[in-house]
C-alpha cells in the first residue's frame, strides 16, 4: 500500500473549474497549510485529512480576484470588506481611480476625505470616524495595511491626488513646475519601491471635488504622465490605471501606447460606454499594441452599472416633488409609508412635477423608459431588461400612467433600478468582456455607497452570465470563472494565484452553481457614526478559502481573517522595465492627451456650419458627464441641499 500523507482539508468529488478556461474535471482537492498540495480522482486513498468537505455537486474555483474596489477607508474598520468577501472574492486591489489616503500630511486629510466623499460618495462621517490615521508617507501607510488582517489579501495603487497634494500643496490643481515633476516623480518611486502595485489617475469630467473642479491631475500633460511613468519605473515597475473620457480616442491612444511600449510599463484603462465605433478602435488599437506581448488592457464592468432607487434611499423619483421634500422625507419611515398610502397624498404628489425634471442626470435615472423594478416575478434581481419590463412599457400595457406605477412600487417599498447608460441590453458589454485584452474590473466595492452596489459582480458574471441569461448568448462556466481570476491576477501580476494548481496558493471557492443566487440589495445603517450603504449579498458560496483558510462557509463568515497586503506584485521577473535615461527622446513624442470631454468644447476648429452642431452635441455630452458625476457622488442631494429647498 502506498504509504499516506496527511494534508489540512481535503475537499471531495467536485467539478473542477481551475480558472485557466479548460474543461471542468471531476476531482478532488488537497490543500496543506496555505498551498494546493494534490488534485486528482480518489485523493481519499493517499491523504489523511484534518477536515473533508463533500464537494459532490458543486463546482472548485480559485477565488476571485477583483482589481478595482475603492475600501482605502473601509479596510481599516471592516476586516470582512463586506460585501466583496461574501461574493467569493480572496484579492481586492484599492488606491483606483487617482483617488486615496497617502501619501498624506496631516493638515492635508480633510482635503483627501472630502474628495472620496465627492468622487466616490462615501460618506465623510465614516470616513471621519473610522479611519485612524497613523501615516504621513506612502511607506507608512503601507505599514499600517500591512497590519491589517482581513477577509481577503489586499493590494494597493497610489493616486495621483494625493501625490499632487503632497507634492504641491495649495497649489495642486495647477501646472506642475519642472521642480514639481522631480518631487512627483520621486514620490511615485518610493511607493512602487516599497510595495504600491502601480499608480493611478483619473481624467474624466465626471470626478470633481465638492466645489465642482475636475479633480487635480486630470488635466497632467505629457510632461507630467513622462514623469509619473518614469517614476513608476524607476521603482521596479508596477501598473498604471487611468480613467478617461477618451474625448479624442486617436491621441489617446496614441500617448498610452508611446508611454507604455518605451517604459515597458502595463496599463489598464477603464472600459465604459464608448460609441460603437470608438469600441472597436480602441479594441483593434489593443490587438495592435499588444501582438508581441500585452502591455495594454482594458476593464469594463460586468454589468450595466445602475442607480438603485427606494424610498430609503437618497435618490428616488419622488426625492424633488415638493410635498415628499417639504411633509414626508422626514418622518420615520412607517409614517412616511402610512401617509404615502393616503388618497390625499398620492393625488397631491401625482400632481406635482420633480424639481429634477429638467437635469440631464434626471433624464436617465427618473425617466419611466429607462426605470425598471429591479426584481422579476421570481423574486429574483434582473439587471438585463426589454423594454416593456420598464415603467413606461409596464404602464403601457396597463394603460395608466408611468408615475402611478412608480409611486405605488416606491410605497410597497420595492427597490427600482436605472442603468445609468441609459440601455438594459447586454450584448456590446458582453462583446468587451469576451475580448482578449479585456479585463473584468469597475466593480467599484466600497464606493458610490448610496447609489449603487456592483460588487456582486463575481456572483452575477457565474448566475447569469453563464447559467440564467436569455436575452442573448451566454458564457460558459469555465470562461466565467477565468474572467476574474486567471485573466484579473494577469493585470496586477499575481503568479502564486487565479488558477488551480499544484503549488499554488489555496485560495478557493466551492460554489453549489444551483443554488447560486444575488438577493436583493438593502439599505443598511452600518458604516461608521450610522451612514447608510446598499448592501448585495449572495447564497450558494458552499465554502470561500483564502491561504487554506475558510473565511466563508454555506455563505456565512467564518470570523477568520488570513488575508493580509500584498507588495508590489508585478516585480516578479515578467516585467521589461525601463528607465527614462534608457529611452530616445523621440520615442516620447507626440501629440498633447485630449482625455477630458470638456476639452472638446472650446476648440476652435469647430467653429460655424456642422461643427456648431457637433459643439452643442459635445457641449451637451460634457454637461451629461459632468450631472452624472454630481449624481454618482451624491452631490446633488447633500443634505440639507440649500439648491433644492431655494427651488421649492
Amino acid at each position: 500500500t502506498m504509504p499516506r500523507t496527511s494534508c489540512s482539508v481535503l475537499l471531495q468529488g467536485g467539478l473542477v473549474v481551475d480558472g485557466t478556461g479548460r474543461p471542468g474535471y471531476q476531482a478532488d482537492v488537497a490543500i496543506t497549510g496555505a498551498t494546493i498540495t494534490a488534485i486528482g480522482p480518489n485523493l481519499t486513498e493517499q491523504f489523511d485529512a484534518d477536515r473533508m468537505v463533500d464537494a459532490t455537486e458543486h463546482i472548485i474555483t480559485p477565488g476571485f480576484i477583483d482589481i478595482h474596489t475603492h475600501y482605502d477607508g473601509q479596510v481599516t474598520w471592516d476586516p470582512l470588506l463586506t460585501p466583496s468577501s461574501g461574493h467569493g472574492v480572496t484579492t481586492v486591489m484599492f488606491g483606483n481611480c487617482g483617488i486615496g489616503f497617502a501619501p498624506c500630511r496631516s493638515t492635508d486629510r480633510q482635503q483627501l476625505i472630502d474628495i472620496l466623499v465627492s468622487v466616490e460618495d462615501i460618506p465623510g462621517t465614516a470616513l471621519h470616524e473610522g479611519i485612524q490615521w497613523s501615516w504621513t508617507t506612502f511607506p507608512e501607510y503601507l505599514d499600517s495595511l500591512a497590519a491589517v488582517r482581513a477577509a481577503c489579501d489586499i493590494l494597493t495603487m497610489v493616486g495621483h491626488v494625493p501625490i499632487r497634494v503632497f507634492a504641491m500643496g495649495q497649489r495642486a490643481s495647477e501646472t506642475p513646475t519642472a521642480a514639481d515633476l522631480v518631487t512627483i516623480r520621486n514620490l511615485v518611486a518610493e511607493a512602487i519601491r516599497h510595495g504600491a502595485a502601480g499608480f493611478s489617475t483619473s481624467r474624466t469630467l465626471m470626478h470633481r471635488d465638492l466645489a465642482g473642479q475636475v479633480i487635480a491631475g486630470s488635466y497632467a500633460d505629457r510632461d507630467e504622465l513622462t514623469a509619473i511613468f518614469a517614476g513608476i519605473a524607476d521603482g521596479g515597475g508596477g501598473l498604471f490605471e487611468i480613467l478617461e473620457d477618451f474625448a479624442d480616442v486617436e491621441k489617446e491612444m496614441q500617448w498610452i501606447g508611446s508611454l507604455s511600449k518605451a517604459f515597458g510599463i502595463p496599463v489598464s484603462f477603464a472600459f465604459g460606454a464608448h460609441t460603437p465605433e470608438d469600441q472597436r478602435k480602441l479594441l483593434s488599437w489593443m490587438d495592435e499594441i499588444n501582438r508581441d506581448n500585452v502591455l495594454v488592457t482594458g476593464q469594463a464592468a460586468a454589468r450595466n452599472q445602475g442607480s438603485l432607487q427606494s424610498l430609503r434611499s437618497k435618490y428616488h423619483p419622488l426625492a424633488g416633488h415638493r410635498t415628499f421634500v417639504t411633509e414626508l422625507a422626514d418622518l420615520p419611515f412607517p409614517q412616511m409609508i402610512a401617509q404615502m398610502r393616503t388618497d390625499e397624498t398620492r393625488r397631491k404628489i401625482l400632481a406635482e412635477r420633480s424639481f429634477f425634471d429638467d437635469k440631464p442626470f434626471a433624464r436617465v435615472i427618473f425617466n419611466p423608459a429607462n426605470l425598471y423594478p429591479l426584481l422579476d416575478a421570481a423574486g429574483v434581481p434582473r439587471y438585463e431588461r426589454r423594454s416593456t419590463d420598464s415603467f413606461e412599457g409596464l404602464a403601457a400595457a396597463a394603460g395608466v400612467d408611468p408615475i402611478e406605477l412608480i409611486y405605488d412600487a416606491l410605497v410597497n417599498d420595492e427597490v427600482l433600478w436605472a442603468p445609468l447608460t441609459g440601455s438594459a441590453s447586454e450584448d456590446r458589454l458582453l462583446d468587451r468582456l469576451t475580448h482578449p485584452h479585456v479585463r473584468v474590473g469597475l466593480g467599484d466595492g466600497g464606493a458610490h455607497l448610496g447609489i449603487f452596489q456592483e460588487a456582486g459582480c463575481p456572483t452575477y458574471l457565474l448566475s447569469h452570465y453563464a447559467r440564467d441569461r436569455t436575452l442573448g448568448r451566454k458564457l460558459s462556466v469555465e470562461e466565467a470563472v477565468k474572467l476574474q481570476t486567471h485573466d484579473t491576477a494577469g493585470v496586477v501580476g499575481l503568479k502564486d494565484r487565479g488558477t488551480l494548481a499544484v503549488g499554488l496558493r489555496a485560495d478557493i471557492n466551492v460554489i453549489d452553481m444551483a443554488a447560486l443566487r444575488l438577493h436583493e440589495p438593502k439599505l443598511v445603517h452600518d458604516l461608521p457614526a450610522g451612514a447608510s450603504r446598499w448592501i448585495q449579498t449572495a447564497s450558494g458560496y458552499r465554502m470561500t478559502m483564502v491561504a487554506g483558510v475558510p473565511t466563508y462557509e454555506h455563505s456565512q463568515p467564518t470570523g477568520r481573517y488570513p488575508g493580509r497586503l500584498v507588495r508590489h506584485p508585478l516585480q516578479n521577473g515578467d516585467l521589461n522595465v525601463r528607465q527614462l535615461a534608457e529611452i530616445d527622446p523621440s520615442e516620447l513624442k507626440g501629440p498633447e492627451p485630449r482625455s477630458t470631454n470638456d476639452l472638446l468644447v472650446a476648440d476652435a476648429d469647430m467653429v460655424g456650419g456642422g461643427s456648431a452642431i457637433k459643439r452643442a452635441y459635445e457641449s451637451n455630452r460634457a454637461t451629461m458627464i459632468q450631472h452624472v458625476g454630481e449624481f454618482l457622488s451624491g452631490e446633488l442631494l447633500r443634505e440639507g441641499d440649500t439648491r433644492l429647498t431655494a427651488k421649492l
